[in-house]
């Protein structure tokens, strides 16, 4: 009876052992064509959350964290887009462009490939296939009419966007050539756009940080100015607004630069994650919040 109890604990963690090395394989991961694309381009692309397969018009996707990859059946060709652009697969090299644009590369794209959120590119690198390993690759060039451009959608459903913009990404440009400068430290994990605004609260300069960073602004104009900081995510480069997990502040303390008899002035302003380090801070309603657009 003994034997027995132990024989079926050993067979029941050898299933357990099975199983966890079954889900370790079941990872999804980027193969061919999308592995190639996501390699030039890692920031952009982020990690995969699902496996490749096929759409119902025979398409390959395969979504990410921040967006998703196509292969289109229709030409052969391969991108990425987080629904706002979409970063193409050239023989020069990935470019970027806008969802209305195409490059004198692309061709039209006929039938239902051409509703998709993104036009499907072409691979760089030759003999590296942009399909599932079942899928056969063409080489032909279509050298049918440009296409008339299909309206950018505004997301692509089932798909989190988060747009980013490099760190000290200048939004409003009032810098002249003064030696005043502001370190600004967000020390949160959000993103954020801190914005100096003149006496009638219109942003003079507006500039995009990223959480946990920090950036020097220089060239400030002589004067006074309230300090604005908006947090979030996704930044929707148009409206110049995040469009999730939104906050909006002004810092209750005016920064003065190059005031009251001295040359020029050097200040910093501390974010942190529940309070603003060095300086005291008021909600702001939205629609008081300067524009940066």
């Amino acid at each position: 009876m003994k034997r027995l109890v132990v024989s079926l604990i050993m067979a029941t963690v050898a299933l357990l052992a099975i199983g966890s090395v079954t889900l370790a394989q079941a990872k999804p991961e980027f193969k061919l064509g999308f592995k190639a694309l996501a390699d030039r381009i890692p920031a952009v692309v982020g990690q995969p959350i699902e496996n490749e397969h096929w759409g119902a018009n025979g398409d390959s996707l395969q979504q990410t964290t921040t967006g998703l990859m196509v292969w289109r059946k229709a030409d052969n060709w391969t991108a990425f887009t987080n629904g706002w652009r979409p970063w193409v697969n050239l023989p020069d090299g990935v470019r970027e462009r806008s969802n209305d644009e195409r490059f004198p590369e692309e061709a039209a794209a006929p039938g239902p490939g051409a509703a998709l959120p993104v036009a499907a590119q072409p691979d760089a690198n030759p003999g590296i296939a942009s399909t599932p390993t079942s899928a056969p690759q063409s080489a032909a060039t279509p050298t049918v009419a440009p296409p008339t451009p299909t309206p950018p959608p505004t997301a692509i459903p089932g798909v989190v966007q988060n747009r980013r913009l490099d760190n000290g990404t200048i939004l409003k440009d009032g810098r002249i050539g003064t030696r005043n400068q502001l370190t600004i430290e967000n020390g949160q994990r959000l993103d954020g756009v801190a914005t100096l605004a003149g006496p009638t609260d219109q942003a003079v300069i507006s500039v995009y940080i990223r959480g946990d960073s920090t950036y020097t602004l220089t060239g400030i104009p002589n004067g006074s100015y309230g300090f604005y900081f908006t947090i979030g995510e996704d930044w929707d480069n148009g409206s110049g607004r995040f469009t999730r997990n939104v906050g909006y502040s002004k810092a209750q303390a005016v920064l003065a630069f190059g005031l009251g008899g001295s040359s020029y002035t050097t200040s910093r302003i501390t974010l942190n994650s529940f309070a603003w380090g060095n300086t005291g801070v008021n909600t702001v309603d939205p629609s008081r919040f300067p524009g940066v657009r």
